[in-house]
């Protein structure tokens, strides 16, 4: 079985209710699919998600050694501020970059029904970056708008109330009762935009989709099918959570293990993507490389 067409019940077992509901793959069969294809391209998922880490390691380190440098020769806290400041400013933007790169990377190893090499890969990523940074910039202003009419009700109630900060009286117990009930509806309002927009990243990593294009896209792949999709993502990142609690404790480890635990959880992301759009009648295009021929 091709390991990204996977479907409800195509791993040989019977698909659940849910799952033949919904047309997507339990939770069970996107781990064991999950773990095939990264059991095969474990090499170059983690070799491609681990250069933002070395290169922000080295950056931090440099920035230690600059500082360090500075206090030696005397230049003072402002020295030392300004260096550091200069080098956060170098090495934020080089991060966010790497990320991108990263990310488009693995998302293209995980699509590919064949092997690509570590230089087909970078480049694809490289290729994606400043449509990825415009997607991410886009999705934090939608979360933005989403939170501020909620921050905005929440301060007129308190105006409206004379509510004291310092005080819990009565008019501060209801206060506190309505913000609460706001931080619900918010929580409930960003879990819903970000299932309705979950696939707008592989969309434009794949180059499937233009930015503005992969929101109206996204949402329609998730249109029906928002609870299968929520419980399979609510899954994964329970249990990426707990493996990282209990690695995170050793020393080193835990760095390691994250790399590697974000490496096997985009493949079950785009396991995740690649059902869906099956599930909704959409025709999945593989990127165009040497090794994938370009769709007629």
């Amino acid at each position: 079985m091709d390991p990204v067409n996977m479907s409800a019940g195509g791993s040989g077992g019977t698909p659940d209710v849910a799952s033949a509901k919904s047309g997507l793959p339990g939770v069970g069969e996107l781990f064991s699919g999950a773990w095939r294809i990264f059991r095969e391209r474990w090499l170059l998922l983690i070799g491609v998600g681990i250069l933002p880490w070395i290169i922000g390691a080295v950056l931090f380190i440099g920035t230690g050694i600059a500082t360090a440098g500075v206090n030696f020769y005397g230049s003072g806290s402002t020295g030392i501020n300004a260096g550091v400041v200069s080098v956060l400013l170098l090495t934020i933007p080089i991060v966010i970059v790497l990320s991108a790169v990263s990310g488009a990377a693995q998302v293209f190893i995980a699509a590919n029904e064949q092997r690509v090499t570590f230089g087909e890969a970078f480049r694809w990523g490289f290729s994606r970056v400043l449509p990825l940074i415009g997607l991410g910039v886009l999705q934090i202003l939608i979360l933005c708008a989403a939170l501020i009419p909620g921050l905005v009700v929440t301060a007129i109630i308190a105006f409206a109330l004379g509510f004291n900060f310092g005080t819990l009286d009565g008019a501060g117990a209801v206060f506190m009762i309505l913000f609460f009930l706001m931080l619900v509806l918010v929580l409930i309002l960003l879990v819903l935009i970000g299932i309705r927009l979950l696939f707008a990243m592989p969309l434009v990593a794949l180059k499937e989709s233009a930015v503005l294009e992969s929101f109206r896209k996204s949402w329609r792949l998730t249109g029906g099918r928002f609870w299968p999709l929520l419980g399979r993502v609510l899954v994964a990142f329970l249990v990426g959570l707990v493996i990282n609690m209990i690695l995170g404790f050793i020393p080193i480890v835990g760095s390691l293990a994250q790399v590697v635990i974000s490496a096997y959880f985009m493949v079950y992301f785009v396991l995740l993507f690649r059902a869906t759009q099956r599930a909704a009648g959409a025709s999945p295009v593989m990127p165009a490389t040497p090794i994938v021929p370009a769709a007629s």
